[in-house]
């Protein structure tokens, strides 16, 4: 059985059974309406889908015009066959050219089915050419709006189609490519083979896929993606070809500078690598070089590596284990000394500096200044490894211990004649007849403090090898900026802020060029020495009246109050200074207060233990 939905059109109710009966012995099971008004004609259209309206002709209140009319203006693709008693020829005719895809007499009802048989497959062609008209619209409109670039050509390479995308890219108007063959966008660039392969692949039937490099109609070239592929009749026949491209010049251009960039980063890792293979190289030519004895300890005590100069000071064993350093020193009081500073190192991870005595392989003694430094090893281990960084200040220590006796013999050597003198004037008074004697005697100790004061003169001059001597119209700022931009990488490296703020306008002013920069090297390096990773450094110039200002402010170590009224004395160091991992003689600060002096100036601090310090000069300009 065969479903059929039907609008009965129909007034008589036995005429409609009538009907219904041949549809039904002709097969089909049926679901009906049937109405007799034009109302509810349009209402049975609105509510529900139909296959076929059967109407009567001439109904009392309806007819199969109006019928014919309503289902028109609906817009339903519905057959409809006029069921009628009698109809003239002519208005027969006049009914099919209104709309009407078929009548039947009531009279003659077994010629319904057939004609209802036939209707329903022409509904159905209609429908199914509808739809395939809808899909090739839709797929034409799909191809034009497509970012891809489409082409269709005949066998023999001839374009046929290409879309809004294909002429956008080349310049080409489609009526400029439609007619002409495809190579009309080949470019020479691409190597002859990659279109043999292309032309043997699709003309066998499969799918090619490749990047190809075309030419636009400017001349400019371009890159594509493209698969093509045959365009076959059901018998497997190739009538076209279709190409279908992507544009993936920028993709290209970027992949060649990524190329390009790849190259580069190569080399560069390449002379980076060399670099820091020389930069080894030097660093293990310092360390074997060096006098500094220095080692590198993991936290658990291990020595990981040392140069020849430790090995030198502290022994074979010494390169071993740490421990073995406490085995080089004079005695249990600096051994202790040591070991207590290696286990805060390690444990507190705090740096320390000691001096201790060692007594050397070749069985001497030896003064040295002992920096433990905390190193961070490994990211899994907690705790630190050390440093350790050992220079030799014997020298030092004995230009400290000739210092001490140099100035106790000094006094002693003022001191042994005044008392003669006095002792003679003593004498004198009390036997004036022997004047010849005494005279002499104080003529020899005059002429004694005479050679002294000619000694310390002398020992002062060779002190000052390098006078003031060279003096020229200079400007202050420039000598500033010189000092400023050595130190500004050093500075950095530290991690410190290092500024400079020089008077818009400074007048010249006269000079010794290569004392005057010494000066400022001293106190910027003292800055940087003593101000920690990641605080600032401040150098500024000012103009105040008749004197040019220099100042110099950091945010180190700072000083002692105590120690302020000593800090420009030779050999002079707050203990500060001393207890931090750099060194110094204690003269810097001496000469910069003799150089700015020669030079008719003043230098002062002002400074804050533990915040900074802000060292000032002043210079005349006359």
């Amino acid at each position: 059985m065969k479903s059929l939905r039907v609008l009965l059109v129909e007034d008589s109710e036995d005429d409609a059974l009538l009907i219904l009966r041949v549809l039904t012995r002709a097969g089909y099971e049926i679901s009906f309406q049937r109405v007799e008004t034009p109302e509810g004609f349009r209402d049975a259209l609105g509510t529900q889908s139909w296959d076929i309206v059967l109407s009567d002709y001439s109904m009392p209140q309806f007819s199969g015009s109006d019928t014919m009319r309503m289902l028109l203006e609906s817009g339903l693709d519905i057959p409809l066959i006029i069921v009628s008693g009698a109809i003239g020829e002519e208005r027969a005719v006049e009914i099919m050219k209104a709309g009407a895809s078929d009548y039947v007499m009531k009279g003659n009802l077994a010629r319904l089915p057939p004609a209802l048989e036939r209707e329903l497959r022409e509904a159905e062609s209609r429908r199914a050419r509808k739809q395939a008209e809808s899909q090739v619209q839709m797929l034409s409109r799909a191809l034009e709006q497509s970012a891809s670039l489409v082409m269709i050509t005949d066998p023999q390479g001839v374009i046929e189609y290409v879309n809004q995308a294909f002429t956008q890219v080349t310049g080409y108007r489609s009526g400029e490519l439609v007619g002409v063959h495809s190579r009309v966008v080949k470019s020479d660039t691409t190597p002859p083979e990659t279109y043999e392969q292309m032309w043997t692949t699709i003309l066998a039937g499969d799918t090619w896929r490749g990047e190809l490099q075309n030419r636009k109609k400017n001349g400019d070239l371009f890159w594509v993606e493209t698969v093509m592929s045959g365009i076959k009749t059901h018998e497997g026949t190739i009538t076209q070809f279709l190409s279908v491209q992507e544009d993936i010049t920028e993709r290209k251009r970027l992949e060649t500078e990524l190329q390009r960039y790849t190259t580069q980063l190569e080399r560069m890792v390449e002379e980076r690598t060399a670099e820091l293979r020389r930069a080894k190289d030097q660093i293990e030519l310092i360390l074997n070089s060096t006098n500094d004895a220095l080692a590198l300890a993991q936290s658990n005590g291990d020595i990981q590596t040392v140069n020849p100069a430790f090995v030198d000071t502290f022994g074979d064993r010494a390169a071993k284990a740490i421990e073995y350093i406490l085995w080089a020193l004079a005695n249990e009081e600096q051994i202790n000394l040591v070991g207590d500073a290696l286990i805060r190192v390690i444990f507190d991870s705090d740096s320390k500096r000691v001096e201790a005595q060692v007594t050397t392989k070749d069985g001497s003694g030896k003064d040295i200044d002992l920096a433990l430094i905390p190193v961070r090893m490994s990211d899994h281990d907690p705790k630190s490894g050390v440093l350790v960084s050992a220079r030799d200040i014997t020298q030092l220590k004995d230009i400290e211990r000739f210092k001490a006796r140099f100035v106790a013999d000094a006094v002693h050597d003022l001191a042994t004649p005044i008392a003669g003198l006095s002792t003679r004037l003593y004498l004198l008074q009390r036997a004036p007849e022997k004047l010849a004697e005494h005279v002499g005697a104080l003529q020899n100790q005059v002429t004694h403090l005479r050679q002294l004061l000619h000694d310390l003169r002398t020992l002062s001059n060779l002190d000052k090898n390098q006078l003031i001597s060279d003096l020229r119209l200079l400007n202050v700022n420039e000598i500033v900026r010189r000092v400023f931009d050595t130190f500004e990488p050093i500075a950095a490296d530290k991690e410190q802020q290092i500024t400079f703020e020089p008077a818009p306008t400074l007048p010249e002013i006269t000079l010794d060029a290569h004392q005057f920069e010494r000066v400022i090297v001293n106190l910027v390096s003292n800055a940087v020495n003593y101000t920690p990773n990641r605080k600032a450094i401040h150098i500024k110039t000012t103009l105040d009246e008749d004197t040019i200002v220099v100042e110099v402010a950091d945010q180190g170590i700072g000083i002692g109050p105590e120690h302020l009224p000593h800090i420009f004395e030779r050999f002079y160091r707050a203990p500060q200074a001393r207890a931090t991992q750099e060194t110094g003689t204690g003269l810097g600060l001496s000469i910069v207060k003799e150089i700015i002096d020669q030079h008719g100036g003043k230098v002062s601090v002002v400074s804050t233990l533990g915040e900074g310090s802000t060292f000032t000069i002043r210079l005349p300009i006359e």
